[in-house]
């Protein structure tokens, strides 16, 4: 019988925790009452600090991860768009320097042109100067041939004379 009192009191023990814990649904089972008022899983203060504070560590490592990776994506990015401008700008270097050659050759082009036209430029103005001293040296062989035909002349009018000096009467005519 005692055994059965005992099952009964210890069935009426548990109907009455049971019953005390259905009355204020917020306690825990084992927790005491002034630390089930901090709201903390039932953790003593010091315990509870500790969690926080490594909870707060966490989420300062998480905020600082993902920190790096900005920082590192914005590298990434300023890296790209500084290659992009480099090849940008060696794309416009080779394109002004292929102009620059294309006008040095063209430039070239024109002082060959020129120098080869130089010669022939010569060659004109000799053969105009060498003409003009052909047409002089001619008209100056026509002017000592006639001087030379009138001297000619002269002298055989002059052979023509008498002996008393006399000239023919054609000869004095003139």
């Amino acid at each position: 019988m005692i055994k059965l009192h005992s099952a009964f009191l210890l069935a009426g023990l548990f109907a009455g925790a049971a019953l005390a814990q259905s009355a204020v649904p917020h306690e825990r089972k084992g927790c005491p009452p002034g630390l089930e008022e901090k709201h903390n899983g039932c953790m003593p203060p010091g315990q509870a600090k500790k969690v926080a504070e490594g909870e707060a560590q966490a989420k300062q490592a998480q905020a600082a991860k993902q920190a790096d990776a900005k920082q590192a994506e914005a590298v990434k990015r300023a890296d790209a768009k500084q290659a992009e401008a480099v090849k940008r700008a060696d794309a416009k270097q080779a394109q002004a320097v292929k102009e620059a050659d294309a006008r040095q050759a063209q430039v070239a082009k024109q002082v060959d042109a020129k120098q080869a036209q130089v010669p022939k430029q010569v060659d004109a103005k000799q053969a105009q100067v060498v003409k003009q001293v052909d047409a002089k040296q001619a008209q100056a062989v026509k002017q000592a041939d006639a001087k030379q035909a009138h001297a000619v002349k002269l002298a055989e009018e002059k052979t023509r004379t008498d002996a008393k000096g006399h000239q023919p009467a054609k000869a004095q005519d003139r």
